[in-house]
């Protein structure tokens, strides 16, 4: 006979004995049937052993119904059996589950040579997390089925709610393993962009370093101009690259909010800072000087074309002949004046000349020994022209005195034989 509650027994095996025990009762139940009849038989035909018939039949009845009531409290117990044997297999599943999602994410767990692998490993990981997503609904299930086994059979509830315990802490620890290695990769691609980025600054750094090392030198006007513009380029990509040192020095601060212990973040930012501040000063240094290098190259060009036109009124004033009558003398005097005039249209230029030459001596300039040297020049040579077109002028008009007192004299010496001849006409006596 089955009993109520079979502990050695697994719940299958309670099961099929339970089937077997219900076939036999099925099949004993004819049995009971036939003997139910016979007794009435006997009854009916007023047997002298009737009445123990009877009472035997009412014994069977009894012990049948009896069987009955253990049948069905049987499969009370297996339907309880049955609840929780699944809600204790699907911990178990839940359990093993979790177990191998562990190890998976304790795995790999060194940090990655190159930014390609980080990447790698992230889209892995994105994969597990999804793959963690069933197990969610693990955990509810196996929450629903807690509720259900404990509210139908309340003895159950001490080690229903352990088993709860267990699957739930267990879980909780599967989802911080897994937030704390997708920070982790997260910190791990920041900081492989973060040293390729800071590598890249360095890079340009170095290139706009050597451009700035590179000497500068001019010898006109146009050379110099386009030695400052170039510069300026310079200054336009090193504003380009401000955005860039923004952003990869904030995002090396955030790695060492997030990491302290990451010493090579914090050097690379710090060298990034520095040459970052070197270079700022480095482009200023040269601003300054090749600003005055335009600068003296203008005063230079300026110079030239003063003392190129001194040279030409020097050439010019070098011519010593005064004319060999008043007309060639009033001639030449009449050119020296337009000479002379324009010397004096162009005081105001060289004033403008000397007073742009004392400015940048003011600045100081680089090259204030050589400005003040070339504006002395210029000036003397200037002074210079000045004094000879005086010279040349007391020349001219000294020559012309001279040839308007001959030509007076030749004149009055021509009146004076003309009335000589009539004087001695006889035709006048």
């Amino acid at each position: 006979m089955l009993r109520a509650d079979d502990a050695e027994d697994s719940v299958d095996t309670a099961k099929r004995k339970y089937e077997k025990f219900v076939t036999d009762l099925s099949a004993a139940s004819k049995r009971l049937e036939h003997i139910d009849a016979a007794a009435e038989e006997l009854v009916a035909a007023k047997h002298g052993q009737a009445a123990k018939a009877t009472a035997r039949k009412q014994q069977l009845r009894q012990q049948w119904d009896r069987l009955l009531r253990l049948k069905e409290q049987k499969e009370k117990s297996l339907e309880g059996a049955s609840s929780v044997e699944l809600f204790s297999r699907t911990c178990d599943d839940a359990l093993d589950w979790m177990a191998e999602k562990e190890q998976q994410l304790a795995a790999s767990t060194d940090p990655a040579a190159d930014l390609r692998t980080v990447r790698a490993l992230q889209r892995r990981h994105a994969q597990l997390e999804r793959e963690l997503e069933p197990l969610k609904e693990k955990v509810n299930t196996v929450s629903l089925l807690a509720d259900s086994v404990k509210s139908q059979y309340p003895n159950e509830r001490s080690n229903v709610e352990g088993r709860q315990r267990e699957i739930q802490q267990m879980w909780e620890r599967c989802q911080a393993q897994a937030a704390e290695r997708r920070n982790r990769l997260e910190s791990a691609v920041g900081h492989q962009i973060f040293g390729n980025s800071s590598a890249q600054l360095q890079d340009w750094l170095q290139t706009a370093q050597a451009q700035l090392a590179q000497e500068a030198t001019a010898k006109d006007v146009a050379t110099a101009e386009a030695l400052h513009k170039q510069h300026q380029e310079l200054l336009d990509d090193i504003k380009t690259h401000n955005d860039e040192f923004k952003e990869v020095i904030g995002l090396g601060q955030q790695l060492l909010a997030n990491n302290p212990s990451l010493t090579d973040v914090a050097e690379k930012i710090k060298l990034l800072q520095d040459e970052q501040r070197a270079l700022d000063k480095a482009w200023q240094e040269k601003e300054a000087y090749l600003k005055q290098l335009v600068q003296l190259q203008c005063f230079n060009r300026e110079a030239d074309q003063i003392d190129a036109t001194s040279g030409a009124h020097e050439a010019y004033l070098e011519y010593k002949e005064c004319g060999a009558s008043v007309d060639e003398a009033e001639a030449l005097l009449k050119r020296h004046e337009e000479l002379e005039a324009r010397l004096a249209a162009q005081d105001e230029r060289l004033a403008a000349f000397q007073a742009r030459a004392l400015q940048l001596q003011r600045l100081p300039h680089y090259a204030a020994a050589h400005i003040a040297a070339r504006r002395e020049a210029a000036l003397a040579r200037r002074d210079g022209v000045r004094t000879a077109a005086a010279t040349r002028r007391r020349h001219l008009q000294a020559g012309l005195a001279h040839h308007q007192f001959v030509a007076a004299t030749e004149e009055l010496q021509g009146w004076i034989q003309d009335k000589t001849r009539t004087a001695k006409d006889q035709s006048y006596r």
